[in-house]
């Protein structure tokens, strides 16, 4: 027996009657624009040549609508001598004559053109779904895909209807104020602080809707620097998301321990420890504050702008963090094509932090070429031109350089002390850019402010019991990717 013939039919999609659209409606808010010159000033902006059901209304708007753009007047007779130009296929001079004579009132006009927008995204809805419905039903599309496609199709429905209005630059004042005022109160702190006081000082922290991409060659610190600002974050509370591309979540927790005990992560592994004291105080800690981990790999930048938007809104994420740009998964259209690949990612994720508010801290790898290079080797924006588009979408670059790391130890201030790091602010949107000095501790893998001593948890936990269900504690939150 073929076992094929066996599977069940995927049920058809059946739709009972005509989609939400009322001919009548539309018919008003034609004649009125036909006998009202304003009425196409009030509504033009609200309405769009598909929001119209019928074929031949459509065309009549459309032609409508060409004549406001083109400034010329609308009537009767120039309507109809559009639609000959336009070559309208559906719409005939007769329907004109026909709409102007209903003398449809003008009075509730808006009200009309809110109607007909309800309308239109009703049908836009029942058309995203059954598209969504045909592609899983054919399992021919990724699912990732598919549901990050169908989220921003749903997001684009009422993204394109609802349009802005201006606004008198009056209404922004108390808010730009109490902004002033905050970050006056704050000494000029107006984002979300990492914990390194410098850098926040001079940056006034992580702000929402920006795209920081940390760059450097492999050994200068930067996934240690990356958990270090979460760690710092989640410690005061805010629900930080990070997406690890490379390190499992075991290995990003072992790190985590390591810098809230204070105890080598290197002995924690070898199981040289002496005393669990300070482990059991770092795990009680790490279980209560509000970090999640993703380390499933090779994303796409589809899948991982679905997952942010769960960690936001299941979880009240309010900082996002990806290790590493160059482990994301590239589109097939974009395979082979490495700078291609960059870029699209890239864009991708400011498109993220813009759409979700938030601030996303990226890192990325830098090219060979600063290996090559004499003297300090200390990396800048050229080094990026195979990936241009990190210049050009981040708000912030950072560079990190470790002198250590190439054997270097005195520059022309003087000698340089073991850990030390510098953060070059390469590219700031904002403000200036500048170097920030770092103290790396390679024993927690842990950076501070220059000369100032690892860190410990800067609070006390409650105690806790370990043979509790996990299900029962403090922010953990199952996410159903």
């Amino acid at each position: 027996m073929n076992r094929k013939n066996n599977q069940p039919k995927a049920p058809a999609i059946i739709i009972n009657g005509l989609p939400p659209a009322s001919d009548d409606l539309e018919r008003v808010v034609l004649s009125a624009l036909l006998t009202d010159s304003n009425v196409a000033a009030q509504i033009a902006d609200q309405i769009t040549d598909d929001m119209f059901y019928t074929a031949a209304n459509r065309d009549i708007y459309a032609a409508i609508r060409t004549l406001y753009n083109r400034g010329a007047a609308i009537d009767m007779l120039t309507v109809s001598q559009e639609l000959t130009r336009m070559g309208a296929k559906h719409a005939q001079t007769w329907m004109i004559a026909d709409l102007a004579g209903q003398l449809a009132s003008t009075a509730n006009i808006e009200a009309h053109a809110r109607i007909l927008q309800e309308k239109h995204i009703s049908r836009e809805i029942i058309r995203v779904g059954v598209e969504s419905v045909t592609e899983a039903m054919s399992e021919e599309s990724d699912a990732i895909e598919l549901l990050d496609k169908t989220e921003r199709d749903v997001y684009a429905i009422g993204h394109n209807v609802t349009k802005k209005e201006a606004v008198r630059i009056g209404h922004y004042m108390p808010e730009l104020l109490k902004r002033i005022e905050t970050a006056t109160e704050n000494k000029g702190i107006t984002g979300i602080e990492t914990g390194i006081r410098q850098f926040d000082r001079h940056t006034g922290g992580l702000q929402g809707g920006e795209l920081y991409i940390m760059v450097g060659r492999p050994g200068m610190g930067k996934t240690a620097l990356m958990m270090t600002w979460a760690l710092n974050i989640a410690m005061t509370g805010i629900p930080v998301g990070v997406f690890s591309l490379e390190m499992t979540a075991e290995e990003i927790s072992m790190r985590l321990m390591a810098s809230v005990s204070g105890t080598s992560g290197a002995d924690m592994k070898m199981g040289k420890v002496g005393d669990f004291a300070p482990l059991m105080d770092a795990a009680n800690t790490l279980t209560s504050i509000p970090l999640y981990i993703d380390d499933e790999g090779a994303q796409s930048a589809a899948s991982i702008r679905s997952r942010a938007r769960r960690l936001v809104q299941k979880c009240g994420c309010r900082v996002i963090m990806l290790d590493y740009l160059q482990k994301m998964a590239a589109p097939p259209e974009y395979k082979g094509q490495r700078e291609a690949e960059v870029n699209h990612n890239v864009q991708a994720l400011k498109n993220v932090a813009k759409e979700l508010k938030i601030p996303f801290v990226c890192l990325s790898q830098l090219s060979r070429s600063v290996e090559t290079r004499g003297g300090s080797k200390r990396p800048m924006l050229s080094d990026l031109r195979e990936s241009g588009a990190i210049e050009q979408e981040a708000d912030m670059v950072l560079f990190l350089w470790r002198p250590e790391y190439y054997g270097i130890t005195q520059t022309d201030d003087g000698p340089i002390q073991p850990g030390y790091v510098e953060c070059d602010i390469a590219k700031f949107r904002h403000g200036p850019t500048t170097t920030i000095p770092m103290q790396f501790h390679g024993k927690t893998t842990t950076f501070t402010d220059i000369d100032i001593p690892a860190p410990k948890a800067s609070f006390t936990p409650p105690p806790m019991d370990w043979t509790i269900p996990k299900s029962d504690r403090q922010y953990d939150t199952e996410i159903p990717f």
